[in-house]
């Protein structure tokens, strides 16, 4: 017998009520808490086309430019780039450019960029003018690598560097399938990934998706993927130490030293 057929009515009464504001409140709370997520988001964007439009007109290398600014992240790229010899880089998430401008300048190889957002497709437009090499789309990642696959880059060997997961709409799972289904030899350097054994790096956190190898489970074991973190170990990284995930179709890059697999320490 449940517990309410046991109170008197009005007090059985009472207490459904006060549950129901409870979770009204919760909810409530939910919502306020999504917008300020998105206030903020909103807010940071606004800021980085401002400074873009003001201070960094056009793309300049620099440390401190590309890959977050992340010093052991770029020695990592340009590791990979030489173990994997790809034909081509493709980014999913312009944003302003850097990490586009230096993935040119730094391998030479043509690089294919997409950006959902009108405005930071433009700005990206603008900074990388001069900089040869690079393809700017203004597309949705997924039908951007559906136009890569059957267009220029089919049948190519292909570093992917997927950093499109910073809104509401998380296009990750659907990133990973779509490249593991296409393309037989590639990596994809997925930005702000947890690195589940060390806790200084931070890793994205976006509306209740959460970039950790939970999420990523199901097509890691479908596709039968490799998963290499970053072998330097948090403290030794710079700028905004934000974590990553290489995925792989088999072992092809246990000999980079820069990377590791989970039972490697760092």
């Amino acid at each position: 017998m449940r517990l309410t057929r046991l109170v008197p009515g009005p007090l059985r009464r009472r207490y459904l009520s006060i549950k129901r504001r409870l979770e009204d409140h919760e909810r409530r709370l939910e919502d306020l808490e999504t917008s300020r997520q998105r206030l903020n988001t909103g807010v940071d964007a606004s800021l980085t086309v401002v400074d873009a439009l003001l201070v960094d007109r056009e793309y300049q290398a620099r440390d401190d430019v590309g890959l977050n600014g992340q010093l052991r992240r770029k020695e990592m790229f340009i590791e990979l780039v030489g173990a994997l010899r790809p034909d081509a880089i493709v980014e999913t998430g312009t944003w302003t450019g850097n990490s586009a401008g230096y993935m040119a300048e730094t391998t030479g190889l043509p690089v294919f960029s997409c950006e959902i957002e009108p405005r930071f497709h433009a700005v990206a437009s603008m900074r990388l003018a001069n900089v040869p090499g690079i393809h700017l789309s203004l597309s949705d990642s997924r039908t951007f690598l559906d136009d890569l696959s059957e267009g220029p880059l089919a049948g190519k060997a292909v570093l992917f560097y997927l950093d499109a997961h910073s809104g509401a709409d998380t296009p990750l799972l659907e990133e990973v399938d779509w490249i593991a289904a296409h393309w037989d030899r590639f990596a994809m350097m997925i930005d702000d990934f947890q690195v589940p054994d060390d806790d200084g790096y931070g890793f994205g956190q976006y509306h209740g998706t959460n970039l950790t190898l939970d999420l990523l489970a199901r097509p890691i074991a479908d596709n039968d993927l490799v998963a290499y973190f970053p072998a330097a170990p948090s403290h030794e990284e710079t700028r905004r130490r934000r974590g990553c995930v290489v995925l792989t179709p088999g072992p092809i890059l246990d000999d980079v030293k820069t990377l590791r697999r989970l039972d490697q320490h760092p």
